[in-house]
C-alpha cells in the first residue's frame, strides 16, 4: 500500500515488474546451480536472502530503508555474477 500511495499506479506496476524480474533471475540461478555442488550452497544462500527480504517486507517498509535495501542490491549483484559463472561452467563442460 505504501508504494501505491507514494508512487501511484505506474510506480506500483514498475515495482511489481522489478520484483517479478528479480524473482525470475534468482530462481533461474538457483535451478542452474543445482548441477554444481560447489556453487549450490552459495545460490541457495542468495535465494534465502532475497526470500527473507521479501518476507520481512510484508510488515515493514524495507525499500525505504537504505541500510536494509543495500543487502538486496548486494545479493542481486552477487546472483547475477553467479549466474554468469554458472553459464561459463555450463558452456565449458559441454565442450
Amino acid at each position: 500500500f505504501h508504494i501505491a500511495a507514494t508512487l501511484g499506479t505506474l510506480g506500483l506496476i514498475a515495482f511489481f515488474t522489478l520484483l517479478v524480474l528479480l524473482t525470475r533471475s534468482f530462481v533461474r540461478t538457483f535451478v542452474l546451480s543445482q548441477r554444481y555442488a560447489d556453487l549450490y550452497p552459495f545460490a541457495l544462500g542468495l535465494f534465502g536472502v532475497f526470500a527473507a527480504f521479501i518476507f520481512s517486507g510484508l510488515t515493514e517498509w524495507n525499500f525505504g530503508d537504505h541500510e536494509t535495501v543495500t543487502w538486496l542490491w548486494l545479493a542481486s549483484g552477487l546472483q547475477f555474477a553467479l549466474y554468469k559463472i554458472l553459464q561459463d561452467k555450463k558452456i565449458s563442460s559441454s565442450v
